[in-house]
Order: structure tokens, then C-alpha cells, then sequence
């Protein structure tokens, strides 16, 4: 698909449309028409005495439709262009997308910002009315935003997280493209080692610039990849680091991904508890061992549940299990027996996922979109509302992805009092976060802007530039000094 915008700078945000439309096809984007046949789109502005006239005109298989509107010198014309390129291409595709013309990973947030700014009210009504955003997505906006707005409100302005990137897993799923390491072939097993020392170096330098900040850590994170892929000695140094070097008492808390139930032991699971971990994840993914060999997951049903039941045996009382809606092979039957069943384990927080659709993954490269029903997910992000709802979840945190199948949502699901601070955090990024690990991105809030200091993204990478790395968390100690 071809995407043309003629005078005007919009392409940003026209691409991701029309992405929310066609998610595995590559989108071209030209400034200048070039009379190639084909599926296109084009946009363009043009003046019109004291107006400007918007056009949007889209062919698909030969068929032309169009539409234009004249909006005034002060409209928001990069909003006009969207509404009008959403109309056309709703009705040529038969898919209207519930989150409208919103394109971005943080509704939420929006949400909060236009509550701020016109009121509860007046928020839904700009989400449904000029955004296009269906009454069930703006509601659960709305609710997703009076709960973050609390959680927000109790933490300090001068706090921080400390975010720890473990980027390694013992095999990488189908559906992946994120930069991780199989720690199942010989290479990433020779970085892990090394990567271990120079996490230790950087949560030094880490802590040494939040120390001359003043700043408070509030919550401890540990993503990945897989953490739980460290052994048991690796974790525990890490831990051990973390806790001689940073100012823990003001901690409230603790979490550690353990996500493959097939890297979890109890040894591991010991260290973590022993450290003062309060919270871990053990994610299913799904409880079908035929969906789970679909997507390359190296552990079955009977795994999850033993990571899940040794996990509590050693003493977590908070567990984390994430769903995702719209595997390859899954059902609306299945699904919904996968999030029953965790329900009857009694996971604290459920996170349901809907599926990414990442053109790196194995999953696109080798069988694209004929592998996936496309009308499969929307019925099943419904069913996981419902049955959460009546068991008594909320909703507490809410993130996009592009390319996601139905242009859905990602919903974090908790039992009263059970909400992950850090998720809210990180996604509303209304405090600093302070990041280490290969791909990590440190977040340093001032008033309304965010700066973020990048690290390598590979962990070779990582590895063998640390120096470099260390120049640039610099930055942090020169941010608070400003």
C-alpha cells in the first residue's frame, strides 16, 4: 500500500493509520504523486482563501473512493486528514477499529491529560466524539485513568524506579521480534557471563547518580527476555548489588519476570524470595499444549502449573500471569478456558495480550496473515473482560501495540490491592525511571518533557561498548545538576 501526502508534513501519523488497516503490508509513503498504479492513499492539504481544503482519496483493487472537507486556519488539519482517510478506509476494508483514530501506545495517558485539562466528562466525550473511540474503549479508558490517577498521586516527585533488562530466553517464540538472545545456542551462553559483570557495573554507576540526585527508589523491575534465564548464582549476585548499592527502605515494590515457567526452579525462586522479591510472573501464554507447540513455547500446561504451585510454596503471594488472545490454532473456546484457568489458580494480576502481529517474527516471515483470524481476537478480549470482571478484577493498566490484531489493547487485570505500581509508572511516565541492561531506556521527567538515555540494544553489544555506555549515563548526573 502507497501513502502520498501532498503538502504536508503529517506522515507520522497518517503511516500508523493506515498500518491500523493493513498491519503486515509494508506501507511506501512519497511526497510527490508519480502516477504508479496500485492501492494507494492520498492526502493532501490545500489553501482555500482563509481555509484550507483537506482531501483524502483511496483506491483499492481499481475502485476510487474520496472525501474533503474545508476546515478553518485554526483546525487541527492533521486530525481532519485522519478522520477522513479512517472514513474511507472503514468502509473498503469492513473493519472499523474501536480505538478510532487514536494510533498510539498510551490512551491512556491521553486520557488523563484531557481529563486535566476539559474534566471527566468532557474527556469521554472528546475520546468518542472527535476521536472516534467506541463508548466500551473510551469507558475502559476512563477507568484505566481514575485508577492510575491514584497510584500516581501517592508516589513522590522526586522518586524513581530502577528498571533491570535481562535480555535472554531459553528459546525465542514465534510471535517474537524482541532484541533477545536464545540462551539455548552456544554464542548467547558465552555472552551471559560477561553481561553479568557489566550489569553490576552499571547498577553502580546507577546508583551512585541517583544518590547525588536525592532521589527515592520506589519500585524494582525485572524485564526481559526471561530473567529467570540467570542461574541461580547470577541472580543472586545481582540482587545482592542492587541491595548494597541503592537506598531500598522507601522500596515498595519488588518484581522479577520470571515468565518461562521451563527456567523455573526452586533454587532460583529461593534466591528471589530471599532477597525481598514480592511479586513474579509465570505466564501460560495459553493453557493448551497445542497452542503453546504452535508458537514454539518449550513447556507445557503441567509446567506452568508447577512453576506456578512452587512459586507459592515458596512464599509469593503476588503472581502475574499473562494470556495472549489470538495465537495461531487457538479458539474462542480455548481462550476462554485458558483465562478460567487462571482465574481458579487465583493469580493476583492477569494480563491479556492481544497478539502482536511483528513482521520480524517467525510467525509473519513464515506463514503471514493467512496463519491468523483476524476476527478471532476481539470476541476473546471480550471474554477475558467479562469472566475478570465477575471474578472480581479491575482493569489497571492499558498499553497499544502496532500491528495488533483488531487494533486492540493490552489490559493489566488485578484483585483488589494487588496493582503493580511499576506498570503504571513506566507507562504514564509521570516519574523517572532509571534503566539498566542491554535495550533499556532511562526516563528523566521534568515538568511536561521527557528526556531518555538509550543503552545498546544488543547484548554484544552492551558487552563489548560498555565504556561508551558509560559516558552516556553521564547525562543523568548532568539532567539534576541543570
Amino acid at each position: 500500500m502507497k501513502l502520498y501526502c501532498l503538502s504536508h508534513p503529517y506522515r507520522y501519523e497518517l503511516e500508523k493509520l493506515v498500518t491500523l488497516f493493513y498491519p503486515l503490508e509494508p506501507i511506501t509513503v512519497r511526497t510527490a504523486l508519480d502516477g504508479d498504479a496500485g492501492d494507494c492513499l492520498v492526502t493532501a492539504l490545500e489553501p482555500n482563501g482563509d481555509a484550507v481544503t483537506a482531501t483524502a482519496r483511496l483506491t483499492v483493487g481499481g475502485r476510487v473512493t474520496e472525501s474533503s472537507g474545508v476546515f478553518g486556519k485554526d483546525a487541527n488539519w492533521e486530525r481532519e486528514l485522519a478522520l477522513l482517510a479512517f472514513d474511507l478506509l472503514t468502509a473498503a476494508r469492513g473493519f472499523t477499529p474501536q480505538w478510532g483514530i487514536l494510533t498510539g501506545v498510551r490512551p491512556v495517558k491521553l486520557m488523563l491529560q484531557k481529563t486535566a485539562e476539559y474534566g471527566e466528562a468532557g474527556a469521554v466525550r472528546y475520546f468518542e466524539d472527535v476521536l472516534r473511540v467506541s463508548p466500551q474503549k473510551t469507558e475502559l479508558a476512563r477507568t484505566v485513568a481514575a485508577s492510575e490517577r491514584a497510584q500516581i498521586d501517592s508516589v513522590p516527585q522526586n522518586a524513581f524506579s530502577l528498571y533491570v533488562s535481562v535480555p535472554f530466553c531459553p528459546s525465542r517464540c514465534r510471535y517474537c521480534s524482541f532484541v533477545s538472545h536464545s540462551v539455548g545456542t552456544p554464542a548467547a551462553q558465552k555472552l551471559v557471563p560477561e553481561y553479568v559483570d557489566r550489569l553490576c557495573d552499571e547498577l553502580r554507576l546507577t546508583a551512585a547518580a541517583a544518590r547525588e540526585a536525592g532521589l527515592s527508589l520506589v519500585t524494582v523491575y525485572w524485564g526481559g527476555g526471561t530473567p529467570t534465564t540467570f542461574t541461580a548464582a547470577q541472580l543472586d549476585r545481582v540482587l545482592g548489588v542492587i541491595e548494597r548499592e541503592f537506598d531500598l527502605s522507601a522500596c515498595r515494590e519488588y518484581t522479577v519476570e520470571a515468565g518461562r515457567p521451563d527456567t523455573v526452579t526452586r533454587e532460583k525462586l529461593t534466591v528471589l524470595h530471599d532477597h525481598g522479591v514480592g511479586r513474579i510472573s509465570v505466564n501460560p501464554q495459553t493453557f493448551s499444549d497445542g497452542v503453546l507447540r504452535a508458537i514454539g513455547r518449550r513447556h507445557t500446561v503441567a509446567d506452568t502449573e508447577r512453576a506456578y504451585a512452587l512459586a507459592r510454596d515458596v512464599g509469593f503471594d503476588v503472581i502475574n500471569m499473562d494470556l495472549i488472545a489470538g495465537l495461531p490454532t487457538d479458539t474462542p473456546e480455548g481462550f476462554e478456558n485458558s483465562v478460567s484457568h487462571a482465574v481458579e489458580l487465583g493469580a493476583e494480576n492477569v494480563t491479556v495480550h492481544s497478539l502482536a502481529l511483528k513482521r520480524s517474527s517467525a510467525l509473519v516471515t513464515e506463514h503471514g496473515e493467512q496463519s491468523l483470524d483476524f476476527g478471532m481476537a476481539p470476541a476473546m478480549i471480550d471474554t477475558s473482560r467479562r469472566l475478570l470482571t465477575a471474578a472480581g478484577y479491575a482493569p489497571y493498566y492499558l498499553y497499544r501495540q502496532s500491528r495488533s490484531l483488531g487494533n486492540l489493547e493490552n489490559v493489566g487485570w488485578c484483585k483488589p490491592g494487588t496493582a503493580c505500581l511499576y506498570n503504571v509508572l513506566m507507562m504514564e511516565e509521570p516519574r523517572h525511571i532509571l534503566a539498566v541492561g542491554a535495550g533499556a531506556v532511562t526516563k528523566l521527567v521534568r515538568g511536561d518533557t521527557l528526556e531518555r538515555v538509550c543503552n545498546f540494544k544488543y547484548p554484544f553489544e552492551y558487552n563489548s561498548r560498555f565504556a561508551l555506555l558509560a559516558e552516556r549515563k553521564k547525562r543523568i548526573n548532568a539532567f539534576f545538576s541543570e
